[in-house]
């Protein structure tokens, strides 16, 4: 389709996905958000740099528990960031340009 999943650059953004998100209340969507690569070290799909870049995390996120690595990101159905292990089943907000 030519697209990639989400990459949220402004709170205008991030407003547009939790309205979106908030109808339907029983799932988690993929956003383009990773540190697959280095843990802690997270990096948006298209290289827009994550640390100057506007957060939502939920409060204790991200974190990785001690049996598994969760090294992607989705927005809950509040909206908020939560991290993930990369083999769980989510549907996804992807966007590509006009």
């Amino acid at each position: 389709m030519d697209a990639n999943l989400v990459v949220i650059n402004s709170a205008e953004e991030q407003a547009y996905v939790q309205r979106n998100v908030q109808r339907n209340v029983q799932h988690d969507y993929w956003i383009g958000l990773d540190d697959r690569v280095e843990e802690g070290k997270w990096r948006w799909v298209d290289g827009t740099d994550y640390v100057s870049s506007v957060k939502f995390w939920a409060s204790g996120q991200p974190h990785s528990t001690e049996n598994e690595d969760e090294d992607c990101a989705v927005a809950s159905n509040t909206g908020e960031w939560h991290d993930w292990p990369c083999s769980s089943i989510h549907f996804s907000i992807c966007e590509k340009s006009a």
